[in-house]
């Protein structure tokens, strides 16, 4: 593995200091972003599951440089999808519903999910979904219907709502169906058109409900954010979310 030096700022760290970016410059983030994890994707298989905007470089030039690929997972390789049996990891706050889950069959469409709560954050000024503990967060990710940012940031374009709305559908066949496709639509974006996958807000399946019901039946009755029962299928396992 190769690693270069960057001299800059995390996003987290600029969005702390100035707020808010305007929206094309929170697209083009979104937009590189994309192309990095296409290229990722596409050529070796391999599926980020930490994006955020802690993760995210903004060189002395403004070009974002994607870090910590320390959790990332190579699809191809042999043996558990899962980084180590029984945990979870990622970053609730960003987290797509499948990876809080635990599901093994995670593709892009899990990193297409944190990059638009990432996308979400840097033009808002907010995350998407917050709560009093990781259960909480992960609980609304599952299930709380989208919130137009445009709530805390009313000149947020209608374009870029749908745009977000679309990347973190609860469910990832509703998300765009590849990176090209998404990259497109940043594009329309950007110019001030709808993106060709805007649709209203879709229905959110029994069949990802219920696995959820019975996840945070369990949890909510911890404190400890760091460490949860997690109870699927009958059994129950220990699971750590970083």
């Amino acid at each position: 593995m190769a690693m270069t030096y960057v001299d800059g700022e995390t996003l987290e760290d600029y969005l702390a200091r100035e707020g808010a970016l305007d929206e094309y410059d929170a697209l083009q983030i979104g937009l590189k972003i994309s192309n990095a994890l296409k290229y990722a994707w596409e050529n070796h298989q391999i599926l980020h599951r930490d994006i955020k905007p802690d993760n995210i470089m903004i060189d002395q030039a403004k070009i974002p440089k994607l870090l910590d690929m320390g959790i990332s997972k190579n699809l191809g390789e042999e043996g558990p999808k899962s980084t180590s049996t029984g945990f979870l990891v990622g970053t609730p706050h960003y987290m797509s519903p499948e990876q809080a889950r635990g599901d093994d069959a995670l593709d892009f469409r899990s990193d297409m999910y944190s990059l638009g709560c990432t996308i979400y954050h840097v033009v808002s000024g907010q995350v998407p979904f917050d709560g009093e503990n990781v259960a909480d967060v992960l609980h609304k990710h599952a299930l709380a219907p989208f919130s137009s940012p445009k709530n805390i940031k009313s000149e947020i374009s209608n374009e870029c709502v749908e745009l977000l709305r679309v990347m973190m559908s609860k469910s990832p066949a509703e998300r765009h169906a590849s990176w090209d496709e998404l990259i497109k639509d940043i594009r329309r974006v950007m110019k001030g058109q709808m993106p060709r996958a805007a649709k209203a807000s879709g229905r959110l399946g029994e069949a990802l409900v219920e696995p959820f019901d019975e996840f945070f039946l369990v949890v909510k009755r911890y404190d400890n954010a760091a460490l949860y029962l997690r109870r699927l299928g009958g059994m129950v396992t220990y699971v750590h979310i970083q």
